[in-house]
């Protein structure tokens, strides 16, 4: 779900790029080693949380090192395409999962993990879900503060009357299950969504579409929300900050993945690192950093309670979200994304 993601989704013949650049290939050793291996992760605050909970500690234990690139799906695809794929591991949502199996641009990594230790539906043939977030509604506490007074519900995200200004949405919307809270909005129970209606969910978007501030980072949605230029948003639950809050009720909880690119030049470091990044000491020592839940079994046990009430797959949290459904994602990401797009532009 992701501080400083930006939507890269396949829409037919258009591909919206994120950020790509990257650094060069890996070194290597004298024996043949790599010294360093490259992911591409979301950067800003998510890509601080891996390289504190994961990277360091992994050169510390291995020697290697990580270098980090901005990940992006059109991007991987040229460089799959190409044969000049620079990244050794890359995280992907749920939608680009999806999208990235079907054009075979991921490494059958099946047996890397062992699916048991996860979560049910954590762990796929090529990708190993490295934790999970919750896309929310948060808001600008100093417009409607706290308690009672705060907007509680994704009808009164449509509420302008009650709740005026500005609404930060990610230029990513599908993405970020925002057809869906349109539909909760309008009336349908969260947990009779799929099939979704898309049509309906524009039509209830369209009512509020003059008061979008379309964001393109999740950094810059936070930074819309807290500073107060938008007074509710969509955006990813984490940790607390300066002039936002917001609610689980009604969230999407997210799987954020890491995958192997097809073709990737340190595959069996890459396979490495995802062993060592999914161990629960270190899924703990992430949730340290930017308060995302982890997807092994035993990553909340011993965790402070207090801590645990806070994450996304706490006992409250996940008795009023939804988990969206992933096999209707990959059927439909394509078709959602013209939809949204002829939305915004068309």
């Amino acid at each position: 779900m992701r501080f400083g993601k930006t939507i890269a989704a396949f829409a037919g013949g258009l591909l919206l790029l994120s950020g790509c650049s990257a650094p060069g290939s890996s070194g290597d050793a004298a024996d043949g080693a790599p010294q360093a291996i490259t992911v591409a992760s979301w950067g800003g605050k998510y890509a601080e949380a891996m390289r504190a909970a994961f990277f360091d500690p992994f050169t510390e234990e291995t020697g290697i090192a990580v270098a980090d690139a901005d990940t992006g799906i059109a991007a991987l695809q040229t460089q799959v395409d190409t044969g000049n794929v620079q990244w050794d591991a890359v995280t992907v949502s749920t939608t680009d999962l999806g999208l990235g199996t079907g054009k075979g641009l991921f490494e059958d990594i099946s047996g890397v993990v062992d699916p048991d230790d996860f979560i049910e539906g954590a762990v796929t043939d090529y990708a190993v879900g490295l934790d999970f977030s919750s896309n929310v509604m948060a808001w600008h506490t100093g417009a409607f503060g706290e308690g009672d007074s705060a907007p509680q519900s994704w009808e009164d995200f449509w509420d302008l009357e009650k709740f005026p200004g500005k609404r930060a949405v990610p230029s990513w919307g599908p993405d970020a299950q925002l057809f869906e809270f349109a539909l909760i909005a309008d009336g349908v129970d969260k947990d009779e969504l799929y099939p979704l209606d898309v049509d309906r969910a524009l039509d209830k978007l369209a009512e509020i579409r003059d008061s979008f501030i379309v964001y393109d980072s999740n950094a810059q949605g936070l930074q819309l929300v807290s500073s107060g230029q938008a007074t509710l948003g969509v955006l990813p639950s984490g940790g607390a900050y300066a002039g936002r809050s917001f609610t689980f009720n009604e969230a999407a909880l997210a799987t954020d993945w890491i995958a192997i690119p097809k073709g990737a030049p340190n595959l069996e470091q890459a396979k490495e690192l995802i062993r060592f990044a999914t161990q629960v000491r270190q899924q703990q020592a992430f949730v340290e950093e930017i308060n995302y839940a982890g997807t092994n079994k035993g990553a909340l046990e011993g965790l402070d309670p207090a801590v645990v009430e806070t994450l996304p797959t706490s006992e409250q949290a996940m008795s009023v979200q939804f988990r969206p459904d992933a096999k209707f994602y990959a059927e439909n990401a394509t078709s959602m994304m013209e939809a949204w797009q002829s939305f915004l532009y068309g």
